[in-house]
């Protein structure tokens, strides 16, 4: 078995997450979120990105890849698509400490709703996420070592439902155990002594 390169794409930003469309009808399609230090101002540090909608398609020995829209946002760090739904959801975490929900329709990805994970600490970075797509749930692990449990309501909506102090440190990465939805699998770093 040998693994071959059929495709390359230079982003205007670093690259650091991929996710493919869950959606069955759009199976084809992935997301690229970037994300990029802006350290051009010494007052403000500010992170950049930018979400990208490809397309991806295999056809006997050919195979095609395409640029189908390109969105600029805060710096990206993690993305997900929500499965089971009438239209492709894509929810972001960002640099800017905001959980924003994204539609994919009619070629164009536009933002439903956007969620503040913690409104009193402005310089809080969302992390990463994960779905709980049984119930329409979000957890988010952020840099200041809390996990937030989020619904969304009418698809349209993301509300709190809890938040805690997990982690003393960054908390990297979370997950919902596949197995229990009610368990839920974070990551931090410790402290070196």
């Amino acid at each position: 078995m040998s693994i071959v390169n059929l495709h390359s794409f230079h982003t205007k930003y670093f690259a650091d997450s991929v996710e493919w469309c869950l959606h069955p009808q759009h199976g084809q399609i992935f997301a690229c979120g970037t994300y990029q230090l802006d350290d051009s101002t010494s007052e403000v540090v500010r992170r950049k990105g930018s979400i990208l909608i490809l397309s991806f398609s295999l056809n006997g020995s050919d195979s095609d890849l395409q640029l189908l829209h390109e969105r600029e946002t805060d710096g990206i760090l993690d993305q997900k698509w929500l499965k089971n739904l009438d239209i492709p959801l894509l929810a972001t975490a960002t640099s800017s400490g905001n959980i924003e929900l994204f539609s994919w329709q009619d070629s164009q990805l536009g933002c439903i709703t956007s969620h503040r994970i913690d409104a009193e600490v402005q310089d809080n970075i969302a992390l990463s996420l994960d779905w709980n797509s049984q119930n329409k749930q979000i957890l988010v692990s952020d840099s200041k070592g809390y996990i937030s449990l989020l619904d969304l309501a009418n698809n349209s909506t993301i509300n709190l439902i809890n938040r805690w102090k997990a982690h003393s440190f960054e908390a990297w990465t979370c997950s919902f155990y596949k197995n229990n939805p009610d368990i839920v699998l974070t990551v931090s770093d410790t402290k070196d002594h």
